[in-house]
């Protein structure tokens, strides 16, 4: 998964899901880059499968963390 910094590839009216530690690593690029964040809380448990739902229900274009 790329780091938080990546998150200044993100685009205007991307949404982007984050599972980072702390939140702050990846936050702020992407909103700088007027694209929206998706915020998944305990998303350390979640199985690929799992992810892949959350992913198409959010209409994620970019995953960090």
């Amino acid at each position: 998964m790329p780091d938080g910094l990546e998150a200044a590839h993100a685009c205007e009216g991307e949404r982007v899901a984050l599972a980072l530690r702390p939140l702050t690593t990846g936050l702020l690029a992407p909103l700088a880059a007027g694209a929206s964040v998706v915020l998944c809380r305990n998303s350390e448990g979640l199985s690929a499968e799992q992810w892949e739902k959350r992913i198409e229900s959010e209409r994620v274009t970019l995953r960090l963390g």
